[in-house]
């Protein structure tokens, strides 16, 4: 993978199955990421979205065995827009979200049942736009 990806700026991933491993860390100038319909997906600590700097939207949907979102991963500090949607077991989205997601503008969050909270420190502080549909424990706890 090394040696052809020095370019590449959007990366789509579509029913692929289970993909063990993703070590977007070869992806140096990658911009954009979405990931579709995956059953494993894995993004090895130290090699994930925290050496692409130039990341700045990542949309992940129909994952639906993701517990986690990009956990120990997702250091992105030019990431404008984070999407999730219809991954049904997802319960965590990522953490530190506050201080890893700096340029953060845009967060979706669809159709993901299982998320009960933001992680503690809450949202990034240039956050202009959240949308939350379909997530009922989600709200059920922001309204206690």
């Amino acid at each position: 993978m090394k040696c052809c990806n020095s370019s590449l700026k959007e990366l789509t991933l579509h029913s692929c199955g289970t993909l063990g491993s993703l070590p977007l860390g070869f992806f140096t100038k990658l911009q954009y990421l979405n990931i579709t319909n995956f059953e494993i997906l894995s993004i090895p600590n130290g090699h994930g979205l925290k050496i692409s700097t130039s990341l700045e939207s990542v949309k992940i949907n129909e994952c639906n065995s993701m517990v986690s979102c990009l956990q120990e991963a997702l250091h992105a500090p030019n990431l404008k827009t984070f999407w999730v949607s219809n991954c049904k077991m997802l319960k965590l989205l990522p953490e530190g979200m506050h201080t890893h997601l700096p340029s953060l503008e845009s967060l979706s969050i669809w159709n993901c049942p299982e998320i009960k909270s933001f992680l503690e420190g809450g949202l990034p502080s240039n956050l202009r736009l959240l949308r939350i549909g379909g997530c009922k424990k989600l709200v059920d706890c922001r309204r206690e």
